[in-house]
């Protein structure tokens, strides 16, 4: 998972995932400290940002992200310190549990954080949270709701 960082105002961290199999150039990654949430970011992930890229990979990142299923019927909210193995596994519906039971497996929201003990907390707050708030936060980057890894 690569972080780099933007001009936009909107965005000051972007996340890009990676695998051998597929580069995502898409993923919403709001950083903790900004308020606006207005659109979902696209960056390039050509050859040339990759120094650019590389560098922004000393500090440990923790996320905190939101998935749904198929009929949008359904949300999880989770944190982990690996996205990209855990979309992997939600995806994959190796691991038994809430997301394999309800086939919740599109990302449609994530955030970075530099502390798990931010991350966690975040997560909490999240999950305290009314539907029509979470899906409000949803709205606000990922409006259509786009698995950001499948349409990316």
């Amino acid at each position: 998972i690569a972080v780099i960082s933007t001009e936009e105002k909107s965005f000051s961290r972007i996340a890009v995932i990676s695998t051998e199999e597929k580069s995502f150039s898409r993923i919403a990654v709001i950083s903790p400290e900004e308020k606006s949430f207005s659109r979902i970011a696209v960056i390039s992930t050509e050859a040339s940002n990759a120094s650019e890229v590389e560098k922004s990979f000393m500090n440990k990142l923790y996320y905190v992200y939101m998935l749904t299923n198929f009929t949008k019927t359904t949300l999880y909210v989770g944190v982990t310190g690996n996205l990209e193995r855990r979309i992997f596994e939600h995806k994959s519906e190796e691991v038994d549990g809430f997301t394999k039971r309800y086939h919740v497996t599109k990302l449609i929201y994530a955030e970075a954080y530099e502390s798990i003990n931010d991350a966690l907390e975040r997560e909490k707050q999240l999950k305290r949270w009314r539907r029509e708030k979470k899906n409000a936060l949803i709205n606000s980057v990922n409006p259509e709701w786009k698995d950001l890894i499948e349409d990316a």
